[in-house]
């Protein structure tokens, strides 16, 4: 084997007991025995791979010659070329480990890999491997991987600065053991694997940051093959737990915040996030990119909390995510006490999502809380925040979710949080049926560009007509009545709360109202 094995990763080792080194190599090898971790085939093993190579001079010379034969390139007797030119493809012809798909049809599919994450979306192509695969073009190799996994990618030869040069192993029937079989399987792992390589060849390598990794290769899957729908199979886990912490989770099951990301900045957010990574944590990475586009990861993920709160038999046709009714539905659970008669006290995790119910009046509430910390979400700041909880049935009290309840919030750390509501599966109050009708403008507002924001006003004779200002959260911000004619079809604001302070950058909600009809939306602000 290449001495480059031998000196795959110059990470930090420090941290590494002896026990975890082990349990690590007992894993890794028990997976390539074709065995599955608790009964659910692994999707990728490419953290498994690197952290093994990251600890190759730790282990003894008898695994480290286990550990080499299976890092290496494997031996194959066959190679062909894609039709862009781009890929090679490594099998054998005739044996048992020979592809059980159409080939000629995975090398289309592979073009069609290039052409969404680099053409479209605009990665850049993994750096050269200086020949290793018999040429320059980017290698995959086709084996009998049993039920060890979907594939993994290899980092290979360092390139300084934690990037490297890959290879992508793929298994070549995807039998019985896997949720997605055949093609389909081989479609949507090529798509993965292959921003593996783009990830660690282009901006860096870092274990802490490994959900992130696979985050962004699990979403590649549904951008470039949107039929295949493997990824949903992994989401259950992130349903389950949406209080838990975006680091704590695998990454296989929050390929839905990329989805997310795309659909409200663009593919662009997605690259420019990646550009950041060297330089930061993935959290501090998005939480700038969030801020670049006017808004935080705060804000963000309270949006997606509430993208997250409309699936299954809660979608919204043309809303939210579009395959939103094939997910899973939220496990939310409710308050310890009751909030409507004591503080109810919660801890949040950094950058997570909680949810709790309560029943109030016959009808069904649910809170969601934000913990939008990045710097709590950081291997070494972890930290959680408290916050205390209490519900009104007065609207002398708290800050309106409807005319009838109120709620307050109270916390140390009070300005990393967000909250919003849910009545009765859709949202409350201010937040409701949020479909915009017509065109707010100018959008998004600046300060120092603009002087009025426009606001549209339904049809029809009248002498009267409202506006009102909300927060994400319901708070009210700004309310006043106007006189006006049946010719008025917008109503002018400067963009200045009751308390005459300008609003901060983010995005907000209007409602207008004129002879009854009430028209709702969102609209943008950058101070």
């Amino acid at each position: 084997m290449k001495k480059i094995i031998l000196s795959l990763f110059l990470l930090a080792l420090s941290g590494a007991s002896g026990q975890n080194i082990d349990s690590l190599l007992t894993n890794f090898l028990s997976v390539h025995d074709n065995k599955t971790i608790d009964g659910e085939p692994a999707k990728c093993e490419f953290e498994t791979v690197a952290r093994i190579a990251a600890y190759y001079s730790r282990y003894s010379p008898a695994e480290q010659k286990e550990i080499a034969q299976i890092l290496s390139r494997p031996q194959t007797d066959t190679s062909v070329v894609s039709p862009n030119g781009k890929f090679r493809v490594h099998y054998n012809l005739n044996s048992s480990s020979s592809p059980k798909y159409d080939i000629a049809e995975f090398l289309i599919a592979l073009d069609s890999v290039y052409d969404k994450e680099i053409t479209e979306i605009g990665f850049p192509m993994p750096p050269s491997d200086n020949g290793a695969g018999g040429d320059d073009l980017y290698d995959f190799y086709i084996i009998d991987l049993g039920t060890c996994c979907y594939g993994y990618t290899t980092p290979e030869v360092s390139l300084g600065n934690d990037k490297y040069t890959s290879f992508v192993t793929l298994d070549n029937d995807y039998g019985s053991g896997f949720y997605t079989h055949g093609i389909d399987a081989a479609k949507v792992t090529a798509a993965h694997e292959f921003n593996h390589g783009v990830q660690i060849g282009n901006y860096i390598y870092r274990t802490s940051d490994s959900y992130y990794y696979e985050l962004t290769s699990t979403a590649m899957e549904d951008f470039v093959f949107d039929y295949v729908n493997d990824y949903i199979a992994y989401m259950g886990e992130y349903f389950r737990h949406p209080e838990y912490s975006f680091p704590k989770n695998s990454g296989y099951d929050l390929a839905i915040w990329d989805i997310f990301v795309r659909d409200v900045l663009g593919y662009s957010a997605i690259v420019d996030t990646w550009k950041e990574m060297p330089n930061h944590y993935a959290v501090q990475a998005v939480d700038f990119v969030f801020n670049q586009n006017g808004s935080s990861l705060k804000r963000g993920l309270n949006e997606f909390g509430e993208w997250v709160f409309f699936t299954g038999f809660r979608a919204k046709p043309n809303r939210y995510f579009k395959d939103a009714a094939k997910y899973p539905l939220l496990s939310i659970y409710g308050w310890s006490g009751d909030p409507l008669f004591s503080e109810q006290t919660v801890t949040l995790e950094p950058v997570s999502n909680l949810y709790r119910n309560e029943i109030v009046g016959g009808d069904t509430l649910i809170t969601l809380i934000t913990n939008g910390d990045v710097n709590g979400a950081l291997t070494s700041s972890y930290r959680t925040i408290d916050a205390n909880y209490r519900l009104y049935q007065s609207q002398s009290e708290g800050i309106e979710i409807t005319p009838d309840l109120s709620y307050d919030l109270t916390s140390d750390l009070l300005e990393e949080l967000s909250v919003l509501h849910f009545l009765n599966n859709d949202l409350a109050g201010a937040t409701a049926s949020l479909e915009t009708t017509s065109t707010v403008y100018p959008q998004p507002f600046r300060y120092g560009d603009n002087s009025y924001l426009y606001f549209p006003l339904s049809k029809g004779a009248s002498e009267t007509a409202s506006l009102k200002i909300y927060s994400l959260s319901g708070r009210l911000l700004f309310a006043k009545e106007y006189r006006v004619n049946s010719g008025t079809s917008a109503l002018g604001w400067d963009a200045t709360e009751l308390s005459g302070n300008k609003l901060g950058t983010g995005i907000y909600i209007y409602v207008t109202e004129k002879n009854g009809n009430i028209l709702r939306g969102k609209f943008a602000v950058i101070n």
